[in-house]
Order: C-alpha cells, then sequence, then structure tokens
C-alpha cells in the first residue's frame, strides 16, 4: 500500500495532494483529519478492494450501491467532481 510521508515535505506536494483529493471528493481538506480510526481503516479496506477490482463494468457495479446508499444530493456532487479525472 502506497503511504504518504508529509513529515518532509518542504514543497507543499502533500497539501497540493490533498487539495486535488478533497476537490474530487467535494469535500474540505480538514475531513481528511476528522476521521476515527475505525473509519479510517474501513476507507483504507474500501480502497484496497477497490483497487484489486479488474473490470470496469465491475467497478460501475460498485460505484451504483455506493451511489444508492447516499442521498441523490450528494451523490451528484460527487459524481460532477469525478468527471474531472476521466
Amino acid at each position: 500500500m502506497l503511504r504518504l510521508d508529509i513529515s518532509s515535505d518542504k514543497s507543499g506536494q502533500a497539501d497540493d495532494l490533498l487539495q486535488r483529493i478533497a476537490a474530487a471528493l467535494d469535500c474540505p481538506v480538514t475531513n481528511f483529519y476528522q476521521s476515527h480510526p475505525c473509519e479510517a481503516s474501513q476507507t483504507a479496506e474500501m480502497l484496497r478492494l477497490w483497487m484489486l477490482i479488474e473490470h470496469e463494468q465491475d467497478r460501475l457495479k460498485v460505484l451504483s450501491i455506493l451511489r444508492s446508499a447516499i442521498p441523490t444530493t450528494v451523490t451528484q456532487g460527487a459524481t460532477d467532481a469525478s468527471k474531472q479525472f476521466a
């Protein structure tokens, strides 16, 4: 698993990366620092499992399930933000 060591980041690259991730997720950067340990481990597991999905149609199924679990207004913002990386 890739780990980001920000302790020696003098150029602000870690901050820039967090800003880009936050923009793609349509959330403030501070959300990354507010998670509980169980939430962080669940998020890490979700991302690890996501990386193991080989076929695009399977990833689309997973995205559909995730989107169905949250309110439509929240889903639309995340969908729009993800288009910038397509």
